[in-house]
């Protein structure tokens, strides 16, 4: 038999999905947490003690038909749902957790944009959830939750590029005379600069767009030929 026998005071997750491992929920397990508004009790529980759940008025119980959580939720007063109605916020609420200490600072424009999108839509689908918002399903909560964590990461990896280097690169092509080289090579100079200026106007230009940038126009430059 396995027990549960603790979950966390300060856990702040609106829903827990007890696991198909367990077989029987301790004592006051829950009674300490406040925030726990829906529980999915699987079938494998077949053992549930006193007091296992606080806010009783507020809670809302999973369970399959016949089964002993189901009974426990009717002998309780507790409002109690069909287990497959339940939709699972463990994993997009702690990713949320995350999203809101997210850095932003120094990362492109377009990159911010889109994260903060992501995470307002996220936020919406929780309190859809939360509010029995029956067009919300559990694949629409997995979606936008992977959703968020590829945003999350984005923000990490598309760092505004530091343009110091190839803003004095563009400078010192720019001087440079084409009747003093061969045609061919300054062309290519050319073609360098028009793209390392493109890079440089681009405030959505990336670390390594900059960097890119600074290597081609660097080449362009060592591979004049005078005349």
């Amino acid at each position: 038999m396995t027990q549960l026998l603790v979950y966390p005071t300060a856990k702040e997750n609106s829903t827990f999905s007890i696991p198909e491992s367990v077989t029987k929920l301790g004592e006051s397990i829950f009674s300490s947490n406040k925030s726990l508004s829906e529980i999915r009790i699987p079938e494998s529980v077949t053992s549930i003690e006193k007091d296992v759940f606080p806010n009783t008025k507020e809670l809302t119980i999973y369970a399959e038909k016949g089964s002993v959580a189901e009974k426990y939720a009717k002998d309780k007063g507790v409002c109690v749902r069909p287990l497959d109605e339940y939709i699972s916020l463990d994993k997009l609420e702690n990713v949320l957790k995350l999203a809101k200490e997210a850095v932003t600072k120094d990362v492109i424009p377009s990159t911010v944009k889109k994260f903060e999108q992501v995470y307002k839509e996220a936020q919406e689908i929780r309190n859809k959830v939360i509010k029995d918002d029956n067009s919300i399903t559990q694949k629409i909560v997995d979606n936008k939750c992977n959703a968020l964590e590829e945003a999350i990461n984005n923000l990490s990896t598309n760092k505004k590029g530091d343009k110091t280097n190839l803003e004095t690169l563009i400078k010192k092509a720019s001087k440079l005379n084409k009747e003093d080289f061969e045609a061919e090579g300054f062309i290519a100079l050319e073609n360098a600069l028009k793209n390392a200026q493109l890079i440089f106007d681009d405030e959505n230009a990336t670390e390594k767009d900059v960097k890119a940038a600074e290597e081609s126009l660097n080449k362009a430059i060592a591979n004049l030929v005078a005349v």
